[in-house]
C-alpha cells in the first residue's frame, strides 16, 4: 500500500494494514481548553541529550505538546493496543457519516503519518 517509489520491497509490502492494531507511542493529555488530545512528545529523543538534558528541564518544558484535530483526536481515544485499523476505521464512519469518502483510506494514511512521526506503534507489525 505505501510502497512509493523506487521499486525496492518495503516493509509495507504483503501487510494487510487493515488487520495492523494501533497504540499510543507516548503519554498524552487532554487539553483542558478544548478537549481535544494532546500528545507529549519527548523534547529531546537522541540517546545523548535525553539522558543528560531531559532528567534536568522542567516538567513544563520536558514534553512537546502536540494538539490533535477532532478525528485526530477521536481516533486516538479509540486505539488501546487491541482494536484493528479496520476496527477504527468502522468507529470513525459512524461517528462522522458526512465524511464517508474514502474512509479507509483517509484513516490509513492518517495512522501512517503518525506512525511515520512516532506517535504510535503497531502491537503487531514485525519489526
Amino acid at each position: 500500500m505505501f510502497g512509493w517509489g523506487s521499486g525496492k520491497k518495503s516493509r509495507w509490502d504483503n501487510v494487510d494494514y487493515m488487520s495492523l492494531v494501533p497504540a499510543h507511542a507516548h503519554r498524552w493529555q487532554d487539553d483542558p481548553d478544548t478537549g481535544r488530545v494532546l500528545v507529549l512528545m519527548p523534547r529531546y529523543t537522541d540517546p545523548l541529550f535525553s539522558r543528560l538534558l531531559q532528567p534536568r528541564l522542567s516538567e513544563e518544558k520536558k514534553n512537546i505538546r502536540v494538539p490533535l484535530e477532532d478525528r485526530g483526536t477521536f481516533l486516538w481515544r479509540l486505539m488501546d493496543g487491541q482494536k484493528t485499523v479496520a476496527d477504527l476505521v468502522g468507529a470513525f464512519e459512524t461517528e462522522y457519516p458526512s465524511d464517508s469518502d474514502d474512509v479507509p483510506n483517509r484513516v490509513a494514511l492518517y495512522l501512517h503519518a503518525m506512525y511515520d512521526n512516532k506517535f504510535i506503534k503497531y502491537m503487531n507489525l514485525a519489526t
